[in-house]
């Protein structure tokens, strides 16, 4: 591109004063309470999203392997990986555009399409939540046991293992009771 010198009339008078910049006004309250609250959401979205997705594709996994932490590491490896795949392609199709809000947003929405998905199907998935609800209440997880319990629809009542008689083993699927599990089916 050409650009036109400048003549020695119009150019700035070395010793004049300069003008000062006018700064930016701030953005007007409203817009920052937008952006709070868009911040929020994305936080609330991801971690609820995160977590749902794991339990139900750890739920999934339990019935292919026993391992705990092996079952945790692959289902953390593909609930993570296929959000970084959508945005990959995402960020490839709009040339990197939106930056991190971008990619917070669309991690936040995969990972809550996932959760939905799961959470749709449960006349198919609720085994999957109901095992590993059975799985934590063995690992003394009740929070995590209740919480999974109710994923999949069933209305939890893990026992305390405290209160159990010695040599019974804690909440696992094998003290439940014959065509059930530990927790008691409401719906």
């Amino acid at each position: 591109m050409y650009r036109r010198p400048v003549p020695k009339d119009d150019a700035p008078d070395e010793g004049a004063p300069r003008k000062k910049k006018k700064r930016a006004a701030p953005p007007p309250s409203g817009s920052v309470a937008l952006s709070r609250l868009q911040t929020l959401v994305r936080a609330v979205t991801l971690t609820t999203g995160l977590v749902v997705s794991t339990i139900a594709v750890m739920g999934v996994l339990s019935f292919v392997t026993t391992n705990g932490a092996g079952t945790l590491v692959v289902s953390l490896i593909i609930v993570l990986g296929i959000p970084s795949l959508v945005t990959d392609r995402l960020l490839k199709r709009y040339g990197g555009a939106g930056g991190l809000p971008f990619v917070g947003d669309v991690f936040a929405v995969t990972l809550m399409a996932i959760a939905v998905l799961f959470l749709a199907a449960t006349p198919v998935t609720k085994h999957a939540f109901r095992r590993q609800g059975d799985r934590f209440a063995e690992g003394g997880a009740k929070g995590l046991a209740w919480a999974t319990y109710a994923l999949g629809g069933y209305a939890a009542s893990v026992p305390d293992p405290a209160t159990l008689p010695p040599g019974t083993p804690g909440a696992s699927s094998s003290a439940a009771p014959p065509g059930g599990s530990a927790s008691s089916v409401a719906r």
